[in-house]
């Protein structure tokens, strides 16, 4: 009688034991299951539907699109600024050197016209002294003939043009010493040296 109870005791316990087992494998069972299907309920949270990622995809390439045609624009005006501050620094230089050419140039023909006015300055005063001297040879009653709104060099060829044409005349020889035959007294003259009409009209004048 003792042993029979004893082993229903013991089958009891093992029933017991094996009900909290299969109680414990369940319980595993549905955490697992349960634990998949959070994880999967977050992953289907955080994933981007297709239509979104296409609309953020095309618009990431319309802006980069834009970046590019705006770095475009932006190193072409650049490219130009550059391009004209060069050619303004070559106009300058430019500029700069035909200055210097036309300093330089100036510079030379304000030497050669002092130049000129002193060799002009020089003939005048030559011009003046030739004139002042023939005037000295003209009779001061033929000095109002010569007109005065001449040069220098113009009356001096005025005045050699008019000398020339005998417009002041000429001085009058003063006779050297006297004759020292009278006047009264006839020279003898030589008959042979006379033609025949000579000879007549003298022949005349002695009577």
């Amino acid at each position: 009688m003792k042993q029979s109870k004893l082993l229903q005791l013991d089958l009891q316990y093992f029933a017991e034991g094996e009900t909290e087992t299969d109680s414990q494998s369940s319980d595993g069972k549905e955490k697992t299951e349960t634990t998949g299907e959070e994880e999967g309920k977050e992953q289907q949270e955080h994933m981007i539907p297709k239509h979104r990622f296409d609309e953020v995809n095309e618009g990431y390439k319309e802006m980069k699109k834009e970046l590019d045609a705006f770095k475009q624009e932006r190193d072409k005006a650049e490219k130009e600024r550059k391009q004209k501050e060069q050619e303004e620094a070559e106009k300058r230089g430019e500029y700069e050197d035909l200055y210097k050419q036309t300093q330089t140039d100036l510079e030379a023909v304000q030497q050669e016209r002092d130049s000129a006015n002193e060799r002009i300055q020089s003939l005048e005063g030559t011009v003046n002294e030739l004139l002042n001297s023939k005037l000295e040879s003209i009779d001061e009653s033929y000095h109002d003939l010569i007109p005065e709104n001449l040069t220098p060099e113009q009356k001096l060829a005025w005045v050699n043009s008019a000398e020339q044409k005998g417009l002041f005349g000429n001085k009058q020889e003063q006779p050297i010493g006297e004759q020292t035959n009278p006047q009264d007294v006839q020279q003898t003259q030589d008959t042979n040296k006379m033609n025949p009409m000579e000879k007549l009209l003298s022949g005349y004048g002695r009577k």
